[in-house]
């Protein structure tokens, strides 16, 4: 049992590492077991080839050198010649002594105790074998080949013919001892098959068996889940739920979370209805207040209606004396400007005057300097035809010259007198006329100030005549929005008195759609499992509708507006009634609400 719960707690994540551990566990053993196996194999086949083929091969090359022996022997004994004696008795030795390492290393390399007994019998026969061919081989030395001959008949054939039996014996025995060893790896490898095929075996059987547990557990537990949402997506609230709150399990935590969600949505459901009866009994008793409302609205409509068409004559006469008094101002400022025109005017000629006299001067005093160089060009032509006359014939051009430069110069400075004496009279002239025209000029400046004066006058009776008609057109703008605001009430109060029969019938429609929820917990206990699902609660208001928050916190307004532009804030207050009739929710519940929608129906989506 404490396994079962320790596995149900194991989270998604954990059973599938756990699965793949075993998986890889089971790999791995079966791979060394294999591994293992192999190994072995290698080892045996290395040590047969190391043993066996060395007995074989040392077994041959011991009969090939006694059969060589005895050839050689014979050869020798029938050749009964002294130098094939000396050739062939070095090369028996050498064979014998080859014959000899070869039993030595056969004896190092057999370790069957079968084996070694036949080649210690072998090596018997052929210790009688050697003294035999010993034997002959001195007689052959001695050069007695006739014994030699018999020593090969009556000793050495028998030696050599128990030495072969000895050999034939010792193959045979090795190699029933080789097949004997075959016999034994060959079992070795099928038990090893036997056991990776059982170890596979097992790791597919544990596989099989850990992933029928986990899918049972997991399918056993989302198949629960998978319950309570379809009993909530049908409408039953405070069902009873099954849940581990110790489980790091995710479908226990899912289970927690649909238990919270079921807690949270009964404790909402169960406050819309309530909230859906208040204001079904709410909004019968505004369309009675708007009805006695939009009648007495509709009396002071008329009343202000009358004041506005008063006001409005009086301010058509005001208005025709302001603007009889701008047109006098108007004249009176032309009249100033004329003369400040005239003033101006004079000014100028005054100036002018001073200007011209100032021009003459210098022109006089231009002549003077004329007149002067007149009188030194006449002194110059003087000394020009005296200076001619010294001169005699040569000079008389010169005196001709001199002389109507003379002339000249006299007529220059005869016009310089005239227009000197011109330039003087028209001085004085001038300056009687400045005299005149500054006379004129401060006759004139009386003339603007007095203008002035008047101008000043009309205009402060136009100002007061304009302040006048704005104070009654603004009299007259707040009656007439005072009348406009009275009409907008008016037919606010009419769709407010509509807006309250759509919200009775709204709160019905929502007790039929609050009817489709089956919650079999108070609103009480809802709240307090809600409360006990979530550590950390918070109260908070269902939020008012924001169309709603405006028309209460915004005055009405002044323009000229239509009616049906204030129509939209008025015409839907279910969510403010809903909000103060449905007191508070838990604050998952609430965080969880979005906004308050801005659609033509006012209510708000959970």
């Amino acid at each position: 049992m404490a396994i079962k719960l320790k596995l149900s707690s194991f989270t998604i994540k954990h059973r599938m590492l756990l699965r793949l551990a075993s998986v890889v566990f089971f790999q791995v053993l079966v791979g060394g077991v294999g591994l293992w196996g192999l190994t072995q194999a290698s080892a045996a086949l290395r040590g047969f080839f190391d043993e066996e083929l060395l007995e074989t091969s040392s077994l041959a090359r011991i009969g090939a050198d006694m059969n060589l022996v005895g050839v050689d022997l014979r050869r020798a004994a029938l050749s009964e010649s002294p130098s094939v004696v000396a050739e062939t008795l070095p090369r028996v030795k050498a064979l014998m002594a080859d014959v000899g390492d070869s039993i030595a290393d056969l004896d190092a390399a057999i370790s069957d105790r079968a084996v070694r007994a036949e080649l210690e019998r072998f090596t018997q026969a052929r210790e009688q074998l050697r003294l035999a061919f010993t034997d002959m081989a001195d007689s052959l030395a001695d050069e007695d080949f006739e014994r030699a001959l018999a020593v090969e008949t009556m000793k050495v054939m028998p030696a050599f013919d128990a030495a072969q039996r000895a050999v034939n014996d010792l193959l045979t025995v090795a190699t029933e001892v080789a097949y004997s060893k075959v016999e034994l790896e060959k079992q070795s490898s099928r038990m090893v098959l036997l056991v990776v095929a059982g170890l596979i075996a097992l790791s597919v059987v544990l596989s099989m068996g850990f992933d029928f547990v986990f899918i049972r557990a997991l399918t056993s537990r989302m198949n629960s889940a998978l319950g309570v949402a379809n009993r909530i997506a049908n409408g039953e609230l405070g069902t009873h739920i099954e849940t581990d709150e110790k489980s790091s399990n995710e479908v226990d935590r899912l289970l927690v979370a649909l238990r919270e969600m079921d807690a949270t949505l009964s404790g909402i459901v169960s406050q819309v209805s309530e909230g859906s009866a208040s204001v079904h009994s709410a909004s019968r008793e505004i369309a009675a207040g708007n009805n006695d409302l939009s009648g007495r609205t509709q009396q002071q409509a008329s009343f202000l209606e009358e004041t506005a068409s008063s006001m409005e004559e009086m301010t058509a006469t005001v208005r025709h004396n302001a603007e009889n008094a701008s047109q006098a101002n108007q004249l009176a400022r032309g009249a100033r400007e004329q003369a400040e025109r005239g003033g101006e005017v004079v000014s100028r000629a005054v100036a002018a005057m001073a200007e011209i006299n100032t021009s003459s001067r210098r022109i006089a005093d231009i002549i003077g300097v004329i007149d002067e160089i007149a009188f030194q060009t006449n002194l110059l032509a003087l000394n020009a035809a005296v200076e001619a006359a010294r001169a005699g014939e040569q000079g008389r051009g010169f005196a001709v010259v001199a002389s109507e430069v003379r002339n000249l110069a006299q007529r220059s400075a005869g016009a310089a007198k005239e227009i000197k004496g011109l330039i003087s009279d028209s001085v004085d002239k001038v300056g009687v006329g400045t005299s005149l025209v500054d006379e004129s000029g401060r006759t004139l400046a009386q003339i603007v100030d007095a203008v002035k004066k008047v101008t000043d006058i009309v205009g402060e009776i136009a100002a007061a005549n304009h302040e006048q008609t704005a104070g009654i057109d603004q009299v007259n703008r707040a009656v007439m929005s005072m009348d406009e605001m009275t009409q907008q009430n008016a037919a606010l109060v009419e769709e407010a008195a509509a807006a309250s029969r759509a919200m009775q019938e709204q709160a019905e429609t929502l007790s039929q759609q609050i009817g489709f929820f089956h919650h079999h917990i108070p609103v009480s206990d809802a709240l307090a499992e809600a409360t006990d699902a979530n550590p950390k609660p918070a109260m908070g208001k269902v939020a008012i509708s924001p169309v709603n928050a405006k028309a209460k916190s915004t005055p009405a307004p002044t323009n000229h507006a239509a009616p049906s532009s204030n129509g939209a804030a008025s015409m839907d207050p279910t969510p403010a009634v809903l909000a103060s009739k449905a007191g508070v929710v838990p604050a998952r519940a609430a965080g969880k609400l979005p906004a308050a929608s801005h659609g033509d129906d006012g209510w708000a989506e959970f």
